[in-house]
């Protein structure tokens, strides 16, 4: 007698090992990675992160200048103007939660 139950129970626990263990380290994700368009969608006033920077009106060439955007009081008045989170640190917590959620679901059945 087989048991569907149980067998494929045991590939989700296996393939849920396996993607654990591909989250496992540091990750360098873009910002499109990390707020995909349908993040923004449910949380933002915006369709995508790149709408979204457009319309703060901030503007920053490079790295070192974009990073200071995104670590000042202004940006942090403007996320929480037009999202649905209070400071730009709880917007990556929750898109940190959310790609990691979806990589570790990724292939359960």
């Amino acid at each position: 007698m087989r048991i569907d139950g149980l067998t494929d129970l045991m590939k989700n626990l296996e393939t849920l090992q396996r993607n654990a263990q591909e989250l496992d380290g540091r990750h360098h994700l873009t910002l499109r990675e990390l707020f995909p368009d349908q993040f923004m969608t449910a949380y933002t006033d915006f369709g995508s992160m790149q709408e979204m920077l457009d319309a703060s009106g901030f503007d920053g060439e490079t790295e070192e200048e974009i990073k200071n955007i995104f670590s000042g009081q202004e940006w942090n008045d403007f996320v929480s103007g037009r999202t649905m989170f209070s400071s730009w640190q709880e917007m990556m917590r929750r898109g940190c939660a959310d790609w990691t959620r979806e990589r570790l679901h990724r292939g359960l059945k």
